[in-house]
């Protein structure tokens, strides 16, 4: 039983390319494995991790035990923390809100970030021990959990709420991440927390008049070689489409960018940084089809636009990206698109630096989309190239029907 509704997951969580976008002809794409309810449901924006074994590590936002009712606060389709090898063996590490209450956190819609010691570290969008307003969680890779932060620890919140985006550790050793709510003015926050569980806010959104400095994030960081942290708003800004922002570990923000619709809207995602020093971005809707852009920025700010989604005919380029992109080993980027695709059920593409795009692989290609379909979550490049990514919906039917609970999947080029 899914229960990802507006109440508790946010709506949308519910220069023009004359480059047409092209196909790839030589992929494998494998099904690895297809969750049921039971295994987990529903994995949502969180990428997989690559653990140290070779062995992926990641969430789903709800699935898990289905012998109790999560509702009573005992770990039903609360999410799960899983572990797959690159065969396609999936287990169940870890089954959210198994303590009283939930304590331990429910809905974790982001991933994992494996930690300089060895560790997974994530957050819960929702549970802890203080009204529900998430987690922060350390998890070893034998599924043992300790939450490190429970949100709304603060008077009116003002430690922030509702952490959808997931952490990034950077080079102090901290982690760093962002909340969709709480904070002095409830429009979320950036926040430090240490390993051991020291947490502190650094800055709370919509601190300038019409929150001109963003609102609502759900998309983490990410840390720029000049060791400056970078993150995404989907709303606030001058024209309320949404910011990108720059921030130092020690708390000094800056918005670098609003969007203004033509150049974009709702970037969703954590950015990524190549060598060359570029950063490459997504935003969910805009651009000049209103159905997502690719951008490229410097580190000072400077933004344009290198692709428009829905420029090929029936948008078999692909249509809103909610997720980010993977800088790829031959120097391309990867990710995926939401809708849009041969089948109107989202797609995996390639992009250059300067704009050309092709598509590997659009879902649902298999009957009842047996291999997936709506990928939310990005793909990650495994050491041997080949790329490891999950489905939000399509795969066994029989679960959460008509729609399935979604794929694992792995592409070869």
């Amino acid at each position: 039983m899914r229960t990802l509704t507006p109440s508790r997951i946010p709506a949308a969580l519910i220069a023009f390319s004359f480059m047409a976008a092209l196909v790839a002809n030589a992929q494998t794409y494998t099904t690895l494995a297809t969750f049921n309810g039971a295994n987990g449901d529903g994995p949502y924006y969180g990428s997989l991790v690559q653990g140290a074994n070779g062995n992926f590590y990641g969430t789903t936002t709800t699935g898990g035990d289905i012998a109790t009712s999560c509702s009573n606060g005992q770990g039903f389709d609360c999410g799960t923390v899983f572990e797959l090898t690159p065969g396609g063996s999936l287990t169940t590490l870890y089954t959210f809100c198994s303590l009283v209450n939930c304590a331990d956190g429910l809905l974790p819609s982001s991933g994992l970030t494996l930690a300089r010691d060895g560790n997974f570290y994530g957050t819960t969008g929702e549970g802890g021990a203080n009204f529900g307003g998430g987690t922060i969680y350390k998890i070893t890779p034998a599924g043992q959990l300790t939450t490190l932060h429970s949100f709304c620890a603060q008077l009116n919140c003002t430690d922030g709420s509702y952490p959808f985006a997931g952490l990034m550790q950077a080079s102090n050793g901290n982690f760093y991440g962002t909340t969709l709510q709480g904070g002095t003015y409830n429009q979320g926050v950036i926040y430090q927390i240490s390993p051991t569980g020291t947490y502190k806010v650094l800055h709370s959104f919509c601190a300038q008049t019409n929150c001109t400095d963003g609102s609502g994030s759900i998309a983490g960081l990410m840390q720029a070689s000049n060791g400056r942290l970078y993150g995404t708003t989907p709303s606030g800004g001058v024209s309320g489409a949404g910011t990108v922002f720059t921030i130092t570990p020690a708390g000094k923000f800056q918005t670098l960018h609003s969007f203004v619709i033509t150049d974009g809207s709702s970037p969703y995602s954590a950015l990524v940084q190549t060598s060359s020093g570029a950063i490459y971005g997504t935003t969910f809707s805009g651009g000049l089809r209103n159905d997502g852009t690719i951008f490229e920025m410097t580190a000072e700010g400077t933004l344009k636009t290198i692709y428009n989604f829905c420029v090929a005919a029936y948008c078999s380029d692909g249509a809103n990206p909610a997720a980010g992109l993977t800088a790829g080993a031959n120097g391309g980027l990867y990710g995926t698109t939401e809708s849009g695709g041969m089948n109107f059920r989202g797609n995996v593409f390639e992009i250059t630096p300067s704009g050309r795009l092709k598509t590997i692989y659009s879902f649902c290609s298999q009957t009842n989309c047996a291999d997936g379909s709506t990928p939310l979550a990005g793909v990650v490049q495994a050491s041997d190239s080949t790329l490891y990514g999950t489905t939000f919906l399509g795969g066994d039917l029989s679960c959460g029907p008509p729609t399935g609970c979604g794929v694992l999947f792995s592409l070869t080029q």
